[in-house]
């Protein structure tokens, strides 16, 4: 990685890797790595020095903490639902709204980042839900007197908020120490509310906040899904009060044999063994009886592909006399070739990023490179033998590159994580000294 510059006082919180950032100003870029450090926000970007064959070298561009907007002690930084992607990270920044989103783990890669950013710049909790809705409804239905000193005790927060953050920037106190002043903020700032909300509190105790309300988990702080019992990231049943137990369900016939008890399949639609909710290849926690899913059946095209060539290499034996020889070829290796070549292009972005990246791993540059010799000897080659052949399956992996590059292209062009699928072709094919067709 680049040399990031850091201050001898700064250090990584978090790093990120693959993220197309989008917005302010119409900014549509491919980043290598961000990440977050204790003063800035970094961005590591490959950029070419000069024509389509130079070589590329990593850019950093870092963006300080100071420019993301803070409201009343709450970071603007959102988990946003879209189109093309689970999730999206959304910051405001002084200068303009900006999107980053992630072709895999979305959803804790959000979560992650927001509740960092709180923790560095605001008060630590999670986006506003649906309960703290109800919450400030509750306190708008008091008195004058009570709307008056509540008012009075959030703009004694902000100052002692903004007067807090001055001291420590004058001080020029380190990360470790700033950090802890925010935190004895933060709690002295709860004993003030929990002062205010006994000295007016009505006589009857309100029921007791739910710990998982709304549209967040409060307990991992994870969004859920509208009508959801349970969070699918930690499994915390939805109105608990209490971080929710894995209790085993009722056994049934399928859970007393185990080799009964399987996942149901409708075409490509996965249901829960459980209660037989429909869920998604991904879902760890079903959403509807809180089950903890294992031995998932879901397995990419791919990832089977690979398992195939797996089992091909282990089943080669010792070279016998005519492959020591170079007049025969390892039956393995003719099983082998053709998988390869019959094996179907993927029908997503992301198998075909997962091909891609399989296909680069095999192809041997050294046989396979557009030099004066390669193209002498494939062109004397009469027959396959053991020691034509690794040039040959070398070759036709170069030739699947191609048409999982050629495939994205025509099916995936706008998509973000195109862009990386793109940078992985054109680097193969620059170090193969070969045409590069788009």
């Amino acid at each position: 990685m680049a040399d990031l510059n850091l201050d001898f006082d700064e250090g990584v919180i978090l790093e990120t890797e693959g993220v197309h950032r989008s917005g302010n100003g119409g900014r549509n870029s491919y980043i290598k790595n961000m990440l977050l450090t204790n003063k800035n926000i970094i961005y590591v970007t490959s950029q070419k020095t000069g024509g389509m064959f130079s070589k590329s070298v990593d850019v950093v561009d870092k963006v300080p903490l100071a420019e993301v907007k803070v409201i009343n002690g709450q970071v603007l930084a959102t988990q946003k639902k879209t189109d093309l992607f689970e999730y999206a990270l959304q910051i405001q920044f002084i200068g303009g709204t900006e999107e980053y989103s992630y072709s895999e783990g979305s959803k804790k890669i959000t979560n992650q980042w927001v509740n960092e950013l709180n923790k560095l710049l605001g008060n630590g909790q999670p986006v506003a839900t649906q309960g703290f809705a109800k919450k400030n409804d509750f306190f708008g239905g008091l008195s004058g007197l009570a709307s008056s000193v509540g008012s009075m005790a959030g703009t004694l927060g902000q100052s002692v908020s903004s007067a807090a953050k001055q001291a420590a920037d004058q001080a020029g106190l380190s990360y470790g120490n700033a950090k802890a002043l925010m935190e004895a903020r933060r709690e002295e700032q709860a004993q003030e509310e929990t002062a205010f909300q006994q000295a007016f509190a009505p006589q009857t105790a309100p029921p007791p906040v739910s710990r998982t309300t709304g549209s967040f988990c409060v307990n991992c702080g994870t969004k859920l899904d509208p009508g959801a019992k349970f969070c699918p990231e930690c499994g915390a049943a939805v109105g608990s009060s209490a971080p929710s137990v894995n209790v085993p369900p009722i056994p049934t016939a399928a859970s007393v044999n185990p080799a009964a008890r399987q996942q149901e399949f409708a075409g490509t639609v996965l249901k829960c063994p459980n209660c037989g909710a429909v869920i998604s290849q991904t879902t760890a926690v079903c959403p509807e009886c809180g089950h903890h899913i294992t031995g998932q059946a879901a397995v990419s095209s791919v990832q089977a592909f690979s398992d195939k060539l797996m089992l091909l290499e282990s089943r080669r034996k010792g070279a016998g006399i005519g492959q020591l020889l170079g007049v025969s070829v390892d039956p393995v290796d003719n099983q082998k070739l053709s998988l390869i070549r019959s094996f179907p292009i993927p029908n997503t972005i992301d198998d075909i990023q997962e091909f891609m990246l399989l296909a680069i791993a095999n192809i041997d540059v050294g046989l396979s490179k557009n030099t004066l010799n390669n193209r002498y000897q494939s062109k004397m080659k009469s027959g396959e033998s053991s020691l034509t052949m690794p040039r040959t399956i070398s070759d036709a992996w170069v030739a699947k590159m191609k048409q999982a590059f050629q495939k994205a292209a025509a099916a995936f062009p706008n998509d973000p994580a195109f862009a990386y699928v793109r940078q992985l072709y054109v680097d193969k094919m620059t170090e193969l000294k070969m045409k590069i067709d788009e």
